[in-house]
């Protein structure tokens, strides 16, 4: 479910179809607190990564290291795409200002395939040394959910302008400024300017593969078929497994019946059903196949 369709969700749960007391801006702003509240619950229930994403950073081979984006939190493999066969580097340790491997603690040093990297900080090191483009696969920080039109025509067909303005009546906000950090994120074309008689197709979809702070220029694959005109409208989709859409928009329509203050018995009465289902969805979504956890309503997980 992309943002687009998840607002109209929301606003059929608050019974506000149309505009009123809450702007399609509040709604976003609630869905996205929404987001980042249940997909921190799935991040620790998930160890295996089911939010990574990657991103290509270039590594010098005077240094052998990198400094990481600060929207990584975990680095979880490392790709080098620029060496013969595109080999994975092997996880090792960080000591005396050099990689170990792991099993003997000696400095590695050989081939393509004697790869190995380690963190240190918000460094990420590469042992040997090498430079060239490096792929960090990875597990980051919640980002934000973006809805709007593009306020250009696109350079390319690879290209997605996004948003530098906000325009709270439509839910719009300016995407941030900071490089890559909505990498890996998918976004469908959700409308075209009126009168568009060109070849994209409404309900495409693509993913970002790289974007450039300084123009809040998206570069996507698969490329589009034709140039994405000015004003076309594009919303992302959760990175939060398909299953929790719903619950996410539950959670935000209840958020914002509670920022109205609204009496809890009114509340229990408009979301009784909702929330019988919305808690036994988070119980099975947070844990994994093999773990019960029991949830108290009152008291939370015990």
């Amino acid at each position: 479910m992309h943002l687009k369709a998840m607002i109209s969700k929301v606003r059929g749960m608050i019974e506000q179809p149309g505009l009123g007391y809450w702007t399609d801006g509040d709604i976003v702003t609630q869905i996205n607190e929404s987001n980042e509240f249940l997909e921190s619950f799935q991040k620790d229930a998930r160890k295996e990564g089911y939010f990574g994403t990657w991103v290509d950073i270039s590594l010098s081979s005077s240094t052998g290291y990198v400094e990481l984006p600060s929207f990584i939190e975990h680095v979880q493999g490392v790709q080098l795409t620029d060496v013969s066969g595109k080999p994975f580097a092997k996880k090792a340790v960080f000591d005396d200002g050099v990689v170990r491997a792991i099993d003997s603690g000696d400095q590695v040093s050989g081939g393509p395939t004697g790869f190995v990297y380690d963190t240190w900080g918000r460094k990420l090191y590469v042992s040997p040394a090498t430079g060239g483009n490096v792929r960090i696969y990875y597990v980051g920080e919640t980002r934000s959910l973006l809805f709007g039109l593009t306020p250009s025509l696109a350079a390319s067909v690879t290209g997605l302008p996004l948003a530098a303005t906000d325009d709270s009546s439509i839910g719009q906000f300016a995407a941030e400024l900071e490089t890559d950090i909505y990498a890996g994120v998918y976004v469908q074309i959700t409308a075209l300017p009126t009168g568009y008689t060109g070849s994209i197709q409404v309900g495409t979809k693509v993913q970002i593969a790289s974007y450039a702070s300084s123009g809040r220029l998206a570069t996507v694959t698969p490329a589009f078929v034709a140039a994405l005109p000015a004003g076309s409208e594009y919303a992302f989709i959760p990175t939060i497994s398909k299953q929790a859409h719903q619950l996410v928009c539950l959670h935000a329509a209840i958020g914002l019946r509670m920022s109205k203050d609204e009496p809890y018995q009114h509340l229990q009465g408009r979301f009784d059903s909702q929330l019988a289902q919305f808690l036994s969805s988070l119980e099975d979504f947070v844990q994994e196949p093999e773990e019960i956890e029991p949830f108290d309503p009152e008291f939370g997980y015990v």
